[in-house]
């Protein structure tokens, strides 16, 4: 499965403000220069991340409400964490399986306390070795999708690990944020997302903050 997965170590993280479709109409363009034809890569490289925008300011709270289209998961109560480097999804019955030779993933995923959670199939990214809470390293899948807040997209990688003993289902990472002109206010919340929360089922209880 690892080496279905060796591009992104090529690119990195530098490609992820692309939209899932454009990444993968850029790597197979990639693809077929061929492994020997690294100059022309070098040049694709460059001329397509010139190209990126650069967005507006915006300042989020430390949590906030966020979407995850692409995999039909909506509402998200969200801890903003840039002390931590990668996002984390609370998912349980994570099932790694292949379809037309390509990784997947199916996984479990429960929002609220006041719904049975939904079952979700995605491509697998990369498979990663992220320490947990306590510091433990633990093999993780990851998954790249459209991460939505505040009138805003791109796209963002995603590890999956089950999180019910935490305070937050979703924890964003610093890398999510980075090239998007992103500051977090660190002692306010809902900045850029609706609080309501007569409007809001409650979220996933839930022991420690992570």
């Amino acid at each position: 499965m690892r080496s279905t997965l060796h591009v992104k170590k090529i690119i990195g993280v530098s490609l992820l403000w692309l939209t899932p479709i454009k990444y993968v109409e850029w790597l197979i363009a990639y693809k077929r220069l061929g492994r020997s034809n690294r100059v022309a890569k070098t040049t694709m490289f460059k001329k397509l991340n010139s190209k990126r925008p650069k967005p507006e300011l915006v300042v989020i709270g430390w949590i906030e409400h966020i979407d995850l289209p692409d995999i039909s998961l909506m509402n998200i109560r969200t801890k903003i964490d840039t002390g931590a480097r990668t996002s984390a999804l609370h998912a349980t019955q994570i099932e790694q399986f292949s379809r037309d030779d390509v990784p997947w993933v199916r996984f479990h995923v429960q929002i609220t306390e006041t719904e049975d959670g939904v079952d979700i199939e995605a491509p697998i990214y990369d498979i990663r070795h992220i320490k947990n809470t306590g510091g433990v390293p633990e093999e993780r899948v990851v998954i790249r999708t459209t991460f939505q807040l505040g009138g805003r997209s791109w796209p963002i990688t995603v590890s999956l690990t089950d999180r019910a003993s935490m305070t937050f289902v979703m924890i964003v990472g610093r890398t999510a944020l980075k090239g998007q002109n992103i500051a977090v206010h660190t002692r306010k919340a809902h900045l850029a997302s609706f609080s309501d929360k007569q409007r809001r089922p409650k979220t996933l209880l839930i022991k420690d903050a992570s």
